[in-house]
């Protein structure tokens, strides 16, 4: 591989949310769930991953496998 076929590589397990990140690189998200009474969930999340990868982490934590729009 080439260093321009690793840097993609990486660039889309870091897209995926499977890339290895910093420590200063991550972010924790609290996330309410407006149909629990329960806790806040607590999620961390690279700063330059997308929303979705955020979505799909905070259905993992809920147990949520689709929401309700």
């Amino acid at each position: 591989m080439t260093d321009d076929e690793d840097a993609e590589a990486e660039s889309r397990r870091e897209e995926k949310g499977k890339g290895v990140l910093k420590s200063e690189d991550i972010v924790k998200v609290k996330a309410r769930l407006s149909d629990r009474g329960g806790p806040d969930l607590v999620v961390a999340i690279g700063k330059e991953q997308n929303v979705r990868v955020l979505v799909r982490k905070i259905q993992e934590e809920a147990n949520v496998s689709n929401w309700n729009r």
